[in-house]
């Protein structure tokens, strides 16, 4: 008889949206890794279907996060119980911070560097913390 990875259905429900989670996350960066490049190439940027696409994943992957949060508890053995709200906050950090660069670049055109390093900075230490729950729980 085969032995099932987690006997818990519902645990695996929460599970498999947290790993789906971690993967929009993971695809939304490498989409802002793209908008950085076209940014490179082309001073007008890259439009805005990378930015729209960038900006949809890192959302829907937040909404994601917070769902799959409600459920069972993971990574209380290993003291990474709070890893998964860590990572929600500073991916919605991050979401808010992506808002605002759109709103500031829709009005003024030119953005400040620091405010993308910062919205970069919270969306890779999002992630990563998102990775290291999943490991650890």
């Amino acid at each position: 008889m085969r032995r099932r990875w987690c006997q818990d259905p519902g645990r695996t429900i929460y599970l498999n949206m947290l790993h789906f989670s971690l993967w929009l996350l993971a695809a939304a960066a490498l989409a802002g890794l793209v908008l950085i490049g076209l940014a490179q190439w082309r001073p007008a940027g890259g439009g805005w279907l990378p930015a729209a696409a960038h900006g949809l994943l890192g959302a829907a992957g937040f909404s994601g996060l917070l769902l799959s949060l409600g459920g069972p508890p993971r990574g209380v053995a290993t003291g990474a119980q709070n890893f998964g709200a860590i990572a929600a906050g500073l991916v919605g950090f991050a979401l808010a911070l992506g808002l605002l660069i759109y709103a500031i670049r829709r009005r003024r055109g030119n953005l400040s560097p620091l405010l993308l390093g910062l919205h970069a900075t919270a969306a890779v230490a999002g992630v990563v913390m998102l990775a290291a729950y999943l490991s650890l729980g």
